[in-house]
C-alpha cells in the first residue's frame, strides 16, 4: 500500500514466551552489529501490525545499548539493543522475559542473514507470525557475499595453504565462511566454517553412493574479490 509506513527494521516476529531466560543465537552476517527491539504485545496483537510496529519504532529512535555476547537483552526495555557480532561464532545472547506474555521481536535485518534463532534449552522456538518490511536502509555497500561451486577433488595441503594465506591477508574483511568440500582420498564430506581469522573443519557424513561430489564455499565480507577468490579456490584442485 502507498500508505504503508516505512519502518527502520526489516523483520518482526511474534512469540509466546513464559517468564524466564531464553537464548538468541546468531552467526556472523553482512553487518558487524544487529539492532533489536523486543516488547510485550496485547493478547491478540502480532508484531507486524501497525500499532506494535509504531510502538517499536518509537523505542528504536531512543539512545542505543550495546550488548556483547553472553549479555542480557530484556523484553520491554526502553532502549534498543545493538548486538555486537564481531566475536567468534556462535554468538549467544540472553533474552530475558520478566513475565509471561506475547512478545514482538523487531530486527534491523532479516534473521536468515544471520541464522538467528530464539531458543529455550537448546531447542528453537518458532514465531507464531512473521512480517518482513521493505528495507528503509541498505547494508554497507562494500559488504557482499561470494559463493563458489567447484567440480573435482581438492588437494588438502593446497587447501590449507591457500586458506592460511587468504586469512592472513584478508581475514579482517572476511566476516564469515562456510562450505562443504570434496577432498581427495576422503570418503566423507568436509564441513568448513570460519569467522575472520579463525577457521575450523571436520569430517561430516559419508558421500552418498549416487551423490555428486563437488565443493561449495561461501564468503560473507567486505570488499570481496570474486575473481581472485575463485582462482585461489581453483588452485586447490588435486
Amino acid at each position: 500500500s502507498l500508505l504503508q509506513p516505512e519502518y527502520p527494521f526489516e523483520w518482526a516476529g511474534t512469540f509466546e514466551l513464559g517468564e524466564g531466560a531464553y537464548e538468541l543465537a546468531l552467526q556472523p552476517g553482512p553487518d558487524p552489529t544487529l539492532k533489536v527491539v523486543s516488547q510485550y504485545l496485547d493478547a491478540q496483537e502480532d508484531a507486524g501490525e501497525r500499532g506494535p510496529s509504531e510502538r517499536a519504532m518509537r523505542v528504536w529512535s531512543l539512545p542505543e545499548a550495546s550488548v556483547r555476547p553472553r549479555d542480557t537483552v530484556e523484553v520491554g526495555a526502553t532502549q534498543p539493543a545493538v548486538l555486537d557480532l564481531t566475536e567468534g561464532a556462535p554468538l549467544l545472547f540472553t533474552l530475558r522475559s520478566p513475565r509471561p506474555g506475547r512478545v514482538g521481536v523487531f530486527t534491523q535485518h532479516l534473521p536468515r542473514e544471520f541464522e538467528l534463532e530464539l531458543r529455550q534449552a537448546g531447542a528453537a522456538i518458532h514465531a507464531l507470525a512473521e512480517t518482513e518490511f521493505a528495507a528503509g536502509h541498505t547494508h554497507d555497500a562494500e559488504v557482499s557475499s561470494v559463493g563458489i561451486h567447484l567440480e573435482g577433488e581438492l588437494d588438502g595441503q593446497r587447501l590449507d595453504a591457500w586458506m592460511s594465506e587468504l586469512l592472513r591477508e584478508h581475514g579482517a574483511d572476511i566476516f564469515r565462511m562456510k562450505g562443504i568440500l570434496n577432498v581427495r582420498d576422503s570418503a566423507n564430506r568436509l564441513v568448513f566454517q570460519g569467522v575472520h581469522m579463525l577457521f575450523d573443519s571436520n569430517e561430516d557424513r559419508a558421500w552418498g553412493v549416487d551423490e555428486k561430489r563437488a565443493s561449495d564455499l561461501v564468503f560473507i565480507g567486505r570488499r570481496l574479490d570474486r575473481t581472485a577468490l575463485t582462482r585461489g579456490f581453483e588452485r586447490c584442485l588435486a
